[in-house]
């Protein structure tokens, strides 16, 4: 019994830091735009609580959305290289995110909304826009570069583990974080 519970926390302890990493990365956009706003707004310090507590919550139901490739990955063990080469990449997606909500907030002072979403139908337009706008690939340069610096402190917080859970195990578990993705 307590190596069948041992099994299913495993994946619990390969979930945990990118669960962690995410919510702090949501928690210092969401500090850094208030920030960036606090001089000009007028916020009680009740206001504030709500929208970090909202937010909070947002987060975490996003979470369960972002989690799914975590748990796709944990269905595969994977080698110390393969596991890093992940870390790096599900950094990078999360700074590339964090530096788009930025740039989206100093041209409409507002999180990513249906405006975003306009952005996607005339991906042509906004993109000759973004380019011009922007310096990109000095952007996509400094992403990779902290991304590559967080893959690298990762390694020593939190060094790679070999899965020791049968295939069935693991996708059980999987079906498990869609459900909760699902709900």
């Amino acid at each position: 019994m307590k190596n069948i519970f041992k099994n299913w926390l495993a994946p619990a302890r390969y979930l945990l830091p990118f669960s962690i990493l995410f919510l702090l990365l949501q928690f210092l956009i969401r500090v850094t735009l208030w920030l960036r706003t606090a001089y000009y707004s007028d916020f009680t310090g009740e206001e504030v609580a709500q929208i970090f507590l909202k937010g909070m919550w947002f987060d975490l139901v996003t979470l369960s959305c972002v989690l799914i490739p975590v748990a796709i990955v944990c269905l595969f063990p994977l080698n110390k290289k393969a596991d890093y080469v992940f870390r790096f990449l599900f950094l990078y997606v999360l700074l590339f995110g964090a530096v788009a909500e930025h740039l989206f907030w100093s041209e409409f002072y507002t999180r990513f909304n249906f405006i975003a979403v306009d952005y996607l139908v005339y991906t042509n337009e906004v993109i000759g826009n973004i380019t011009e706008s922007y310096p990109i690939p000095l952007l996509l340069t400094l992403i990779g570069l902290c991304a590559l610096f967080l893959t690298w402190l990762s390694t020593k917080i939190w060094p790679h583990q070999a899965q020791q859970s049968s295939f069935a195990t693991r996708g059980l578990r999987f079906a498990l974080i869609i459900v909760c993705a699902t709900i």
